[in-house]
């Protein structure tokens, strides 16, 4: 499903995940290097604000995001932990038929199946 995008574009944050703080910019050379390894086009990312628990960037890139992009980011405990917040984010995804991948779990986040 990942080359079905010709490129992909990184979301990052500079918030604590997984109980971990990963430097963005340490983010952005894991990303950069997936997609180098894997022969696809690195987009830079955006970033997440600053403020706890905020998505804003994350759906405003899926909602902007071109037919030809998917998303990538470090790990799926970047998503937010509210279900509705993730519901929302999964039906956007599937109206703008695109992904998140997420390169820790290998994993790919579309749609409720």
């Amino acid at each position: 499903m990942i080359k079905d995008k010709n490129k992909l574009v990184g979301y990052v944050t500079n918030q604590p995940f997984n109980e971990k703080i990963i430097p963005i910019p340490f983010q952005n050379i894991i990303l950069r290097n997936y997609c180098n390894d894997n022969n696809l086009t690195y987009v830079l990312p955006y970033n997440e604000t600053v403020f706890k628990n905020s998505y804003s960037q994350l759906i405003t890139l899926i909602n902007k995001i071109d037919n030809d992009t998917g998303i990538i980011a470090c790990s799926i405990f970047m998503l937010p932990e509210k279900r509705e917040l993730i519901d929302k984010i999964i039906k956007i995804l599937n109206r703008r038929n695109t992904f998140i991948f997420f390169v820790y779990e290998n994993l790919i986040l579309k749609s409720f199946s």
